[in-house]
């Protein structure tokens, strides 16, 4: 059972993660509920794509013969894509919306900007180190050979 005090500290809590995290992605949460809907419809057509072939099946209607299989296709290639869409702009909001509180979390605790600016200097170029000799060579006696197999 929920009691009153645990409601009343909790929505305030809500009004401040849609106002800081959620409603800069007003348009993904969207784009994914209109997904979900369209999703929903074309799912509740598998019964009635059913339901017709069963109909004209007892009617004895030939054009269930070439009409059926393409119909199928379409339908379960419309959920698949609505599908696909959903998860695709649900799971990127999601990300999206965990890395501004991570962001938020690690500049509290740390009191630093991560990632940090463009600007910060470069580490200094290493020097070239000289090249390594082949394995089970030798220095001859001439040093500016450099390393050969004698």
């Amino acid at each position: 059972m929920t009691s009153a005090k645990n409601i009343t500290g909790t929505l305030p809590l809500l009004a401040r993660l849609w106002r800081e995290l959620l409603s800069p992605l007003r348009r993904r949460i969207a784009t994914a509920a209109l997904c979900t809907l369209g999703l929903a419809g074309i799912t509740a057509l598998y019964p009635i794509v059913i339901q017709q072939a069963f109909d004209r099946f007892q009617r004895g209607d030939e054009t269930l013969i070439w009409v059926l299989p393409p119909t199928i296709i379409v339908v379960t290639a419309l959920r698949g894509g609505f599908l696909y869409a959903q998860q695709y702009v649900l799971q990127g909001t999601v990300l999206r919306a965990l890395e501004a509180l991570q962001n938020k979390l690690f500049i509290a605790l740390t009191g630093q900007i991560w990632p940090p600016p463009r600007r910060w200097p470069r580490p200094a170029r290493r020097r070239a180190s000289p090249p390594m000799p082949p394995p089970f060579a030798m220095r001859c006696s001439n040093p500016s050979a450099g390393w050969v197999m004698c």
